[in-house]
């Protein structure tokens, strides 16, 4: 980004960053959840914020996964919108659950190995406080929460989440899915849907008063509501 900046002649267009931070090696243009969670990722397009592998089905686990998360092996298809905003939800919660208790990603998002009612059961056995699966996801959503918050405060806003120039505007060539593109219509479509599936504000893409209430995050009310509107 600051090599761009600093060479100018439009050379922003070849630095395939967002936010300041490289794309992780992934093509979003063919796969529409990782593209959805890499423009609203509170650090940027990394994977290892947010890692939805399953949308590819690429074995029985990942399809299976994807039936337990929309209801339906058929959005085991990685170009489509639908259901991407759901997808995208559910392993944002779990991968911020499991870096919690330092179980390692792989084993969650990319292998299917540990599910949310295994955490449960492991920190359960190791803490002797009782933890249920809904407790687990629970605690994912708080923290993806919180950091939108704290991204709130600092100014950001929905129209921040993006994905770098060239996934946005350049066709992708001589792939499976020749022509594709993440256009910023595709991106508002999913945008709409995740944040509404959130519960959070429309318009900003932030957390709602209602919802920092409702996931015991009242202590993060006055600052935010400082920096911007709570709605």
């Amino acid at each position: 980004k600051e090599a761009s900046e600093e060479f100018g002649r439009e050379s922003y267009k070849w630095a395939v960053q967002a936010r300041g931070l490289e794309q992780s090696r992934v093509e979003t243009r063919s796969a529409f959840a990782y593209a959805l969670a890499f423009a609203i990722s509170s650090r940027g397009p990394d994977h290892l914020n947010t890692e939805t592998l399953a949308e590819f089905g690429g074995d029985s686990e990942a399809r299976r996964l994807i039936k337990d998360i929309t209801g339906s092996e058929e959005y085991a298809y990685p170009h489509t919108t639908d259901k991407r905003a759901e997808i995208v939800r559910w392993h944002e919660d779990i991968y911020a659950a499991s870096d919690c208790t330092g179980i390692c990603a792989f084993p969650t998002t990319a292998q299917f190995w540990v599910s949310e009612y295994d955490i449960a059961e492991i920190y359960s056995a190791a803490t002797g406080i009782e933890m249920n699966a809904d407790m687990v996801m629970k605690a994912g959503r708080r923290i993806i929460t919180m950091e939108r918050i704290y991204n709130g405060i600092l100014g950001h806003t929905r129209k921040d989440d993006v994905l770098p120039y060239r996934m946005m505007n350049e066709y992708q060539n001589g792939a499976m899915h020749e022509g594709a593109i993440n256009s910023k219509e595709m991106l508002d479509l999913m945008k709409d849907e995740y944040f509404e599936l959130h519960n959070w504000d429309m318009e900003t893409g932030l957390p709602t008063r209602e919802v920092m209430e409702h996931l015991e995050l009242g202590e993060f009310i006055d600052k935010a509501s400082n920096h911007y509107d709570l709605a």
